[in-house]
């Protein structure tokens, strides 16, 4: 069965259509990578499938129930967690406490069991930060914030993960140890979309990849059958294959 299902979704600014008609269906447990150029519409889908802004036509279905328009809180109640491009943590709170704040979102208390302390220590070890835990999240390096951002969705037990350039402005350093993050929370069996302009780290981790350009799906496919396609080589690619 799908599990998350978008249909002809659309979003105008004015004059600028942002997301033109984006259609795609996502099966439990797939890694679906969102490659595009800057501007092409990537985070404004982000954004729609998570409530941060409303549809101007189309459908967001999760599990068979639309949700598209539904205020952030509560899509994260229906089961989609995301991150963002720029890590936004409680800078004056530890590292725990950071991820403690969303185990007592309704979903989490639903799901979870035991004291919250403990279920944000088990979201914190599934990032490998649980020796952090009582750090001020000021102190932490960028590829840690990164952690904590992405221990704090899990600790929402989301149906499906979203995740927002989470290798941007990293050194090749940090970007492994992610890289090794991502995955092993792939084969746990976490669904995920991920936008990234890091193709070749997007590219090794995905089962596949959707390709945007002016707010429209170009390509889709096998990572390296959309690397090859003419469309996405002159859009977002520069020319090399």
């Amino acid at each position: 069965m799908t599990l998350l299902r978008v249909e002809g979704l659309t979003k105008r600014f004015g004059g600028l259509t942002a997301v033109d008609a984006v259609s795609l269906a996502v099966q439990p447990g797939e890694l679906v990578g969102i490659i595009g150029p800057n501007g092409a519409g990537k985070t404004t889908v982000f954004h729609l499938l998570t409530g941060f802004l409303r549809p101007d036509h189309g459908r967001v279905v999760l599990k068979g129930a639309s949700i598209g328009g539904l205020r952030p809180h509560v899509v994260v109640d229906r089961g989609i967690a995301r991150t963002f491009q720029v890590a936004r943590p409680f800078p004056d709170m530890t590292v725990l406490e950071n991820v403690a704040t969303a185990c007592v979102s309704p979903r989490a208390r639903r799901m979870g069991s035991g004291h919250i302390r403990d279920r944000a220590l088990d979201a914190l070890a599934a990032v490998g930060l649980a020796e952090k835990a009582a750090q001020l999240v000021q102190t932490l390096p960028f590829g840690d914030l990164r952690r904590v951002e992405i221990a704090r969705a899990l600790a929402t037990r989301p149906e499906v993960l979203l995740l927002d350039e989470p290798f941007s402005g990293l050194g090749a350093a940090e970007i492994a140890p992610l890289v090794a993050l991502v995955r092993a929370l792939a084969q746990r069996g976490m669904t995920m979309l991920v936008v990234e302009h890091k193709l070749h780290e997007l590219m090794r981790l995905s089962t596949r990849v959707i390709a945007m350009h002016f707010g429209r799906i170009i390509a889709e496919g096998a990572p390296e059958a959309v690397a090859r396609t003419p469309s996405v080589i002159e859009a977002y690619l520069g020319g090399a294959a």
